[in-house]
């Protein structure tokens, strides 16, 4: 097990990935429309064209993308939290497992998920890697369901240590 503090350290000289200028996630949604969501590092996050601004926690320990469509956080310190609230949202890591998809093995995949305190129908899930970054994006409302997965392998969030 590593030490947090040693983490912690390790984490202010290995930076987390912001050298992409976008990244892109794919819909897969039961409707005849595609469903393409782009975030970009200039924070712009759109939707099928419908596009928001997207910003960073103000609390430097967390990474963080908070706009009108998506609301993720998740502390910058692996397994330093289970459950944490930002933004009226509450975070719950539900399990972390090694994910084998496409032939590739990603170790430490996190299932977050995202409670809303203003509407307890809507609900995101995210998987998440501190390695890989923001791998894939559910959102459960009501009736209606949507599943986005990262076209690539450097997703939001991961460590400037990863390559396409």
């Amino acid at each position: 097990m590593i030490n947090k503090r040693y983490y912690a350290i390790a984490v202010l000289f290995v930076s987390f990935h912001v050298n992409a200028s976008s990244w892109i996630y794919r819909g897969y949604i039961p409707s005849d429309e595609e469903h393409v969501l782009v975030i970009e590092s200039s924070n712009k996050i759109s939707l099928n064209h419908r596009e928001f601004t997207w910003f960073s926690c103000e609390d430097a320990s967390y990474i963080c993308l908070m706009s009108g469509l998506i609301s993720f956080s998740i502390p910058r310190i692996p397994g330093e939290k289970s459950k944490w609230t930002k933004n009226k949202v509450d975070y719950t890591v539900e399990t972390t497992k090694m994910l084998k998809v496409f032939g590739q093995t990603i170790p430490d995949v996190m299932l977050i998920k995202a409670s809303f305190q203003q509407d307890d129908k809507y609900v995101q899930e995210f998987l998440f890697s501190y390695e890989r970054g923001l791998l894939a994006i559910s959102e459960k409302a009501r009736e209606s369901k949507s599943f986005l997965l990262l076209e690539g392998i450097c997703g939001y969030g991961a460590l400037s240590t990863c390559s396409e």
